[in-house]
């Protein structure tokens, strides 16, 4: 399949992103889980999870998306609740390779390179 047909719904640069930002939580181990009351509508509550390695630590509030009205979302934040943000570092050395179901048996999902340039390139 043409690389155009996966970019269709994910492009390189938004794979790396997304892949870079949430690798930042390899090697960490969740000790803690929270639920925080929204104070915008008191019926909703977001999961914070305490992340510990070695002597530091980290708090992950679950989100919908980076403006909390969609998809989903880790804010990944520092002990002093700065968020930490991927830089360009983070980004060149991640591959923009993602999991998609395959078109044919979706039961399969298949692990494609989205900056693959063989356009005649089959799964």
């Amino acid at each position: 399949m043409a690389r155009e047909m996966y970019t269709e719904f994910m492009s390189p640069w938004e794979a790396k992103w997304q892949l870079a930002h949430y690798g930042q939580l390899k090697g960490w181990t969740v000790v803690g889980v929270e639920l925080h009351q929204d104070p915008y509508n008191e019926r909703e509550f977001w999961p914070v999870l305490t992340f510990r390695r070695g002597q530091e630590t980290l708090a992950v509030q679950v989100s919908q998306d980076t403006e909390g009205n969609g998809s989903g979302h880790l804010f990944i934040m520092n002990s002093d609740g700065n968020e930490i943000v991927v830089g360009e570092d983070g980004m060149n050395s991640t591959k923009a390779e993602v999991w998609m179901v395959d078109e044919k048996d979706t039961n399969k999902m298949n692990l494609i390179n989205l900056e693959d340039t063989d356009e005649d390139r089959k799964i």
